[in-house]
């Protein structure tokens, strides 16, 4: 796959918000775009089997099929 820093999401799900801003940050410094689903015990679709595991997704297209799959949860995408 080509360098395409910005392009590929990378799903990030936690429960604690102090940790999910360094998450955040480390998923960026790598060149990718955090989009946070929700809570640990929302995580269901990046198990593996689940609707999210094992697909490389654009920000917008993770958020598409999120939210086709009924989600528990809201997806938002973060900022850089």
């Amino acid at each position: 796959m080509p360098t395409q820093p910005g392009f590929w999401a990378m799903v990030v799900a936690g429960d604690d918000p102090e940790a999910n801003a360094i998450v955040h940050a480390l998923v960026r410094a790598t060149g990718f775009v955090p989009v946070h689903i929700g809570t640990l015990a929302e995580s269901a679709p990046l198990d593996p089997g689940g609707v999210l595991f094992p697909h490389m997704f654009t920000p917008a297209d993770l958020t598409a099929q999120i939210s086709a799959s009924a989600a528990p949860a809201p997806v938002q995408v973060q900022p850089r």
